[in-house]
């Protein structure tokens, strides 16, 4: 399809579209993107050539860093913004077909080597290994934050067992043995994520934690009710067995004590957008995407962010679901997460003018539960 064809097919549906999509989401539905996510889309198809792979991971950027501007600044319309940003790339990734065009299209090259479940294991094992100490100490100082302003800082985690399932490279474990954890017990799936995390433990001096590599979907390994706090932060939305998983995790909770809990928010506007982006890097490799984004200055950060957003499979929930599944399974008292970011804390996020729209009707899942002594 021309330039001209491609930008001008959405432009009459523009105007009355863009006008409906801003009422608060009160279900799991999917939002409706702005017209211009689709131009986009037919711009960014086609043949692989190097000069569209180049745009197209570029404007990969620009949407990242516009989700992240919109993901911190809920009273802002999202969708004026996203509508805007989306129509200049499709004029850009036009423009890069055009070159494209006076030369021979690359052959392409399949990436359905890997299952859907290695792939996922193979993106974490390769791709969240390769950060620099300084960047791994941040990400832990931000975690601590979180623990410290959600309730569990050094008081209450002394002495404490406590479980991290779907450890990956440990930053909550180390934060739980930093501030004090008597026994922190960390698990994957990932050997070299275990042992980038080994390497970290002992950079750190940490004696209280055992690393064990396995599928935290199945802790059949483990007694019941052995822990004072358990957590799967960000892991479980990753798996094909999200909520058996999640039951598991529950079942290792003694009773008085908490699970900590995050995954991603249903029918939400900035999961919508990602959603949409994925089919067009389904031939663009993990170490390709990141080669580019170092060639282009991008912190390692907002690499890693752009890494799990772009690549990684996952599953979207809400709140009210999970604990009514948990509290079938045993009493429980709960309330929301909170930390030094806006989107820390759902109750906070989903006031906000376009928090609901952005995240979904109950925001992000980041619950802080107690299972109830009998």
């Amino acid at each position: 399809m021309k330039r001209g064809e491609i930008l001008s097919a959405h432009q009459t549906r523009m105007q009355t579209e863009t006008t409906t999509m801003k009422s608060n989401p009160t279900s799991r539905s999917t939002p409706e993107l702005p017209p211009a996510v689709a131009a986009f889309e037919a711009a960014a198809t086609g043949p692989e050539h190097p000069a569209r792979t180049w745009e197209k991971l570029d404007s990969m950027l620009h949407i990242a860093a516009l989700m992240e501007d919109i993901l911190l600044h809920p009273q802002q319309d999202p969708v004026e913004r996203t509508e805007s940003l989306f129509r200049f790339l499709a004029e850009k990734m036009c423009r890069a077909a055009d070159m494209a065009a006076e030369f021979a299209p690359v052959p392409e090259i399949s990436s359905d080597i890997l299952s859907g479940e290695e792939k996922t294991k193979d993106l974490f094992e390769r791709a969240w290994t390769v950060y620099s100490n300084e960047t791994y100490d941040h990400s832990v100082s931000l975690v601590e934050d979180r623990l410290r302003q959600s309730g569990f800082g050094e008081d209450f985690l002394k002495g404490r067992t406590c479980f991290d399932g779907g450890c990956g490279t440990g930053r909550l474990a180390v934060a739980l043995a930093r501030m004090g954890a008597g026994r922190v017990v960390a698990a994957d799936v990932g050997s070299a994520s275990l042992e980038f995390f080994r390497r970290q433990i002992a950079r750190y001096g940490l004696h209280a934690v055992e690393v064990v590599e396995m599928d935290v979907t199945d802790l059949g390994a483990f007694d019941s009710e052995q822990f004072d706090f358990v957590a799967s932060n960000g892991v479980l939305h990753h798996t094909p067995r999200c909520l058996p998983g999640l039951d598991d995790h529950y079942r290792l909770v003694r009773p008085g004590g908490f699970l900590w809990l995050y995954l991603y928010g249903a029918g939400g506007f900035y999961w919508a957008v990602y959603d949409r982006m994925r089919g067009l890097l389904a031939d663009v490799s993990p170490e390709r995407f990141c080669a580019h984004m170092r060639l282009r200055g991008v912190r390692e950060g907002m690499t890693y962010t752009m890494l799990d957003n772009f690549f990684a499979p996952r599953e979207y929930f809400l709140s009210s679901e999970i604990l009514s599944r948990l509290r079938k399974l045993h009493p429980l008292e709960w309330r929301h997460q909170r930390g030094p970011s806006i989107f820390d804390d759902p109750s906070v996020y989903t006031g906000e003018k376009y928090g609901k729209y952005i995240l979904g009707p109950e925001g992000e899942v980041r619950l802080a539960i107690r299972k109830m002594l009998s």
